[in-house]
């Protein structure tokens, strides 16, 4: 169900981690091409600003993902950054040891998260992986439901409109309300709780008319901020696939809208503190969840220490792919320049 201007109270806000903006440049995020203003004078400099913008983001290559190794402020500041003054056409996400394991198997996804704006640190194992990689020393992982929170704080503050897309029947338009209450001057500018739909092959034409519908209310809401909760990968292949045809900033959010509207329960602050988020939800969700965890966390942490030994790629990437001429690359990078993944 999909609600155009739409408007259980929201725990308080958490403080997100301070730091400066020190680092290397290893990646520039990807900006869509193809959108409103692929040829035009305006969308080129919008582009040019944008990658001029990015080259202050350090990153960290984990298992072939290129994670931004930001803080909670900082990652809000570079999406209000982008988003604010008009279309984007481009996405966020939120990565964790599921979808970075996922990625090492998948090219394709590989690509997918390596393609968005940002791919944020969501679980706090990636979080430890920066300092046993000799990446930027973290105080604490960007979690995407907290992640919203401070986002929509930000939108209310400085007049941007957001959008609410994902979730069961009515979540979406219940989340609005709630959000309304917590930020009363937020701009909810209008809520879809798509059906289910199958993932489509990258290479699928087939047309999907309440799906074009969808998309169309998104631009016509005039929101800068769409946040997508889908669950991984599936979201993630969404907001990649349709970042030429969404104006607004798509930002993955997973579970968020359940958590926040309290659907489902968070884990305790100390299991997420201790990086034990996934034992909580295997145990409420194991026939659900078991493959996740059962089978990616283990991978990952033997990925993880053979990347560390230097077995499985570096794990600074800097190179063609993201977008540097051959000469630029190293710019304000302290380790290796040589562009191998």
């Amino acid at each position: 169900m999909c609600d155009e201007d739409a408007p259980s109270p929201l725990t308080p806000l958490p403080r997100g981690g301070e730091g400066n903006r020190s680092g290397r440049l290893d990646s520039l995020p990807h900006v869509a091409a193809g959108g409103p203003e692929k040829e035009t004078a305006a969308g080129k400099m919008r582009a040019l600003r944008y990658t001029i913008r990015a080259m202050d983001i350090p990153r960290l290559t984990i298992l072939g993902t290129r994670v931004a190794s930001l803080t909670y402020n900082e990652a809000v500041e570079a999406i209000m950054e982008l988003a604010a003054p008009g279309p984007a056409h481009a996405y966020v996400c939120a990565v964790n040891v599921h979808t970075v394991s996922v990625a090492r198997r998948d090219p394709g996804f590989r690509e997918v998260l390596n393609g968005a704006f940002l791919a944020l640190p969501d679980g706090k194992p990636l979080v430890w992986a920066h300092r046993l990689l000799g990446g930027r020393r973290l105080p604490d992982r960007v979690y995407g439901p907290t992640l919203m929170l401070h986002l929509c704080r930000a939108a209310a503050e400085r007049g941007v409109p957001i959008y609410l897309y994902g979730g069961a029947d009515g979540v979406a338009e219940k989340l609005g309300q709630t959000l309304k209450e917590q930020f009363p001057t937020l701009q909810v500018a209008g809520t879809c709780s798509p059906p289910f739909r199958e993932e489509k092959t990258p290479d699928s034409r087939l047309p999907d008319s309440r799906l074009e519908a969808e998309i169309a209310a998104i631009n016509a809401s005039g929101a800068r901020l769409v946040f997508v909760a889908l669950g991984a990968p599936k979201q993630e292949r969404f907001m990649a696939r349709h970042a030429k045809e969404i104006e607004g900033l798509q930002i993955g959010v997973g579970a968020a809208f359940d958590f926040h509207t309290q659907r489902v329960k968070q884990a305790p602050a100390w299991m997420q503190g201790a990086g034990l988020e996934w034992l909580f939800r295997f145990c409420a969700e194991p026939r659900r969840l078991w493959r996740r965890y059962l089978v990616y966390n283990p991978y990952f942490v033997v990925r993880l220490m053979l990347q560390w030994l230097g077995l499985d790629g570096p794990s600074r990437d800097v190179g063609q792919s993201a977008g540097l001429p051959a000469q630029s690359r190293g710019l304000r990078h302290n380790g290796n320049a040589d562009g191998k993944a």
